[in-house]
């Protein structure tokens, strides 16, 4: 298994790869999208492929790197990536172009129950409209059962949520004041929906 929560740097390189597993990263590029160094990455990358967890392909002149689905203890170690360094990566992906879906988030720790325990995981989604819904629920079905997790989703159109914020209904700064981490979108962007403060 890969030994995580020792490294950052490797934390933050599984959690891009197993969170996307059919994507083949070029070095850079995944430097870009953790934040680490491009020599560190670089390294863990190395680590990875000399331990099996790891295919590397060439694109012309670009070396690629991707996560092996075929790796006989794939299915474990991807179960404890989500559940360790990359919960909110999942539900991420899984919401990925869900058409309807506006701005999504997962209702954090400190207003819900924590990410290590089998408690749902609440989730809001603000969508273009409830009628028919968007089809969130069906989307992170999977991602629930690779989880081993259930879901409390929410879903509120944005013209009733505007309606609520214009009326200054309690439910609804309440709402958007809890502690998240956004899923699609982010907060400006929620802002931007809104034409208001969301009181974050």
């Amino acid at each position: 298994m890969i030994d995580l929560g020792r490294s950052r740097t490797r934390d933050a390189v599984v959690r891009e790869l197993f969170a996307e597993p059919h994507v083949a990263f070029h070095v850079r590029g995944l430097a870009r999208r953790t934040g680490e160094a491009v020599a560190n990455v670089h390294r863990e990358l190395r680590r990875l492929e000399r331990a099996g967890w790891v295919v590397r392909s060439t694109d012309r002149n670009r070396v690629l790197y991707r996560v092996d689905e075929g790796h006989p203890l794939y299915a474990e170690m991807a179960r404890l990536v989500a559940k360790t360094v990359g919960v909110s990566r999942v539900l991420a992906a899984a919401l990925f172009d869900v058409p309807g879906v506006l701005y999504a988030a997962l209702i954090d720790v400190a207003d819900g129950p924590a990410l290590g325990t089998a408690a749902p995981l609440h989730v809001l989604v603000v969508a273009e409209t409830v009628d028919p819904p968007p089809p969130a629920a069906a989307a992170l079905r999977p991602a629930g059962q690779w989880l081993d997790r259930g879901f409390d989703l929410q879903v509120v159109g944005i013209d009733e949520l505007r309606g609520r914020m214009g009326r200054g209904e309690p439910s609804a700064t309440r709402l958007l004041s809890r502690s998240r981490t956004p899923l699609v979108g982010d907060e400006h962007h929620l802002r931007a929906l809104l034409g208001a403060e969301t009181g974050d």
